[in-house]
C-alpha cells in the first residue's frame, strides 16, 4: 500500500459513495435508473467463468469463456426483459442485496484538468444476499469486481466491469439481477 501521507482519502470517499449508490438502485431494482446515471455508455461488463484447476495451470479464470460479456446494448436489453412479461423468473421480483466492502482505490488515469476528468481502477469484494417468494432458501455469491471508473466534469460513471465469481459451481437458478 501506498504511504498514508500520499492517499487520496477524499477520493477514496467519493468512490465509495457512488458504489454505494449504485448499490442502492441496484438493491431497489431502480436499473433503468442505473444504466442512465452509473454506466458510461462504452461500458465492457464481463463476468468469466471461473474454472478449477491447478494453480500451475493458471489462475482460475477463463479468458475466452463468460458467463455475462455485455456492452451498453445488451445491459438495455437485459434491464428491459427484467421489466416484461416474459421475465416469469421475475415474478415475483427477487430481493438481493450488494455488499460491497474492502475497496481499493488506484492511481488516477489519463488526467485532463481542463475538463475535470480522469478513469480510475478501483477493486472491491462483492457479497450478494439473494431471495424470492416466501421461501427461507436464498443465494450467496461472492466476487471480487474490477472496475474502471471514468469522471468528466464531476459526474462519474462505470467504464467497464469484470466480476470474478469464488465459486466455479452457481447455485442460483438465473442472473436475474446486476452485480
Amino acid at each position: 500500500m501506498k504511504n498514508l501521507d500520499q492517499y487520496d482519502f477524499a477520493l477514496h470517499g467519493i468512490v465509495s459513495q457512488f458504489l454505494a449508490y449504485e448499490s442502492e438502485l441496484l438493491d431497489n431494482r431502480q436499473l433503468k435508473e442505473w444504466l442512465a446515471t452509473c454506466v458510461d455508455e462504452s461500458i465492457r461488463y464481463v463476468i468469466p467463468l471461473r474454472l478449477t484447476m491447478m494453480k500451475e495451470d493458471g489462475d482460475g479464470i477463463s479468458k475466452t469463456t463468460h458467463l455475462q460479456y455485455d456492452d451498453w446494448n445488451a445491459l438495455a436489453m437485459r434491464i428491459k426483459r427484467f421489466d416484461s412479461r416474459a421475465a416469469w423468473s421475475e415474478n415475483p421480483e427477487t430481493r438481493v442485496r450488494h455488499f460491497v466492502s474492502n475497496v481499493r482505490v488506484g492511481e488516477k488515469v489519463n488526467v485532463n484538468e481542463a475538463a475535470d476528468s480522469f478513469e480510475i481502477t478501483v477493486k472491491s469484494n462483492l457479497l450478494i444476499y439473494r431471495s424470492r417468494g416466501p421461501s427461507p432458501e436464498h443465494d450467496l455469491l461472492s466476487a471480487e469486481r474490477t472496475d474502471v471508473l471514468r469522471q468528466v466534469n464531476g459526474d462519474m460513471k462505470l467504464l467497464s466491469r469484470e466480476v470474478r465469481l469464488d465459486s466455479s459451481v452457481i447455485g442460483t437458478h438465473n442472473f436475474s439481477f446486476i452485480f
